[in-house]
């Protein structure tokens, strides 16, 4: 029967090697904040769904896309996840499910609600907005 002392040690190795390309190119520092990171992104167009990709890629412990808009079909030209089915659906529960695919080792969900909210924003470490006005951003900036 393995000890505890192994059996942790098996668990850093198994990380280590699941890791290794990240921890050689950022470093053991930067890679174990990011497996504690949990990122809000709100809007998932073009440039949030791109953001997704990369933060997924990354190896983040939450990611949560919120964009409660309908896919239209002009989405399809920036955002690679959503297809012709996809048309009237939000984005964010449109796409969440294909980002985990991404990453296994992931967490990635979809914000429901039509209005972002304190408490929802709260609850993460980072938050990118990719949308809104100015008054928007700097009222998030502020609460942030």
């Amino acid at each position: 029967m393995a000890s505890t002392e192994t059996s942790g040690l098996e668990g850093d190795l198994k990380f280590m090697d699941r890791n290794s390309r990240m921890i050689g190119a950022y470093g053991m520092d930067v890679v174990a904040k990011m497996v504690g990171m949990k990122v809000l992104i709100v809007g998932v167009g073009g440039v949030g769904i791109e953001t997704a990709k990369n933060t997924a890629l990354a190896g983040v412990h939450t990611l949560t896309l919120f964009d409660p808009d309908a896919c239209l079909a002009r989405d399809m030209g920036s955002n690679f996840f959503i297809q012709e089915a996809d048309l009237g659906k939000p984005r964010a529960a449109v796409c969440a499910p294909r980002v985990a695919e991404l990453n296994a080792n992931v967490l990635v969900q979809a914000a429901t609600g039509a209005e972002l909210t304190e408490e929802l924003v709260s609850r993460h470490t980072i938050v990118v907005f990719t949308r809104g006005s100015c008054a928007e951003l700097s009222r998030w900036n502020s609460f942030c």
